[in-house]
């Protein structure tokens, strides 16, 4: 749509511009590795007529301004350039309305609602035991069902009164797609981060793949960047609208 192409064709091209004059006669080589580098989140609604009536797009600033060495300081690291996509991409998968479909988005739902009680142990039951988390405002994947749950008891702790709200919830063959909201204040230390008794509030998609009632593997999207920003870890260098609460997500295709 004519709007799909103005929302990232038009910041992708004034980026282009400054690249050009930031980094000389190999800018070409610098535009490559961002059009190939990162993972972002798109999702459109259509109505009867096959025209777009809502769109989400979720995308992490944190390792955009990562691989292109723009971001602060301070700024913790980034997932490195993506050399591929997923595996067996392009996927293409036709929802059927089964009673699969909808006790996987049950599953979803059921999860966030574990979530939101901070039960960890409850919200581990649902995974495999071999199941892979792809957070991609992470420098790598987390693969096995331990360090997942370590993961979760972390940002548990450090945000003992966040909440999920699910948005939108889709399921299609063994996917189920979502856009949520998550609101929470930093009380607790994450890691070797210390609290900073900030709230932050963020929008998210993910993406689910459900296999014999068990996650098998979960791909995240949120703006790092923003979350950082809200927290006051970083300062905003790289633009006012990493700061915002939905980050890089875009509610309406025709605001």
């Amino acid at each position: 749509s004519l709007v799909l192409s103005a929302l990232i064709g038009l910041p992708f091209i004034t980026l282009v511009i400054w690249m050009m004059g930031a980094t000389g006669p190999w800018w070409w080589l610098w535009v490559w590795g961002v059009w190939m580098g990162f993972n972002l989140l798109l999702m459109q609604t259509f109505d009867d007529a096959n025209r777009v009536t809502e769109e989400w797009w979720v995308m992490d600033d944190g390792t955009f301004g990562a691989q292109l060495g723009i971001s602060p300081k301070e700024a913790p690291p980034g997932r490195p350039v993506a050399t591929k996509g997923m595996d067996g991409a392009p996927i293409i998968v036709v929802a059927s309305d089964s009673d699969v479909e909808k006790n996987n988005v049950a599953m979803f739902q059921k999860g966030a609602e574990t979530f939101n009680a901070h039960d960890v142990k409850a919200m581990m039951a649902d995974y495999a035991d071999d199941a892979i988390e792809s957070d991609q405002a992470s420098p790598v994947d987390t693969a096995g069902k331990p360090g997942i749950e370590a993961g979760m008891k972390m940002f548990v702790g450090a945000f003992p009164d966040g909440k999920m709200t699910t948005l939108k919830a889709w399921a299609a063959g063994d996917y189920v797609v979502a856009v949520s909201t998550f609101n929470g204040t930093n009380t607790g230390n994450m890691g070797p981060m210390k609290k900073t008794n900030k709230a932050v509030s963020l929008t998210i998609g993910e993406i689910t793949k459900v296999d014999g009632g068990k996650i098998k593997q979960a791909w995240r999207f949120y703006n790092s960047y923003a979350m950082a920003m809200q927290l006051g870890m970083v300062k905003p260098e790289m633009g006012g609208a990493a700061g915002s609460a939905a980050g890089s997500a875009a509610g309406s295709a025709t605001p």
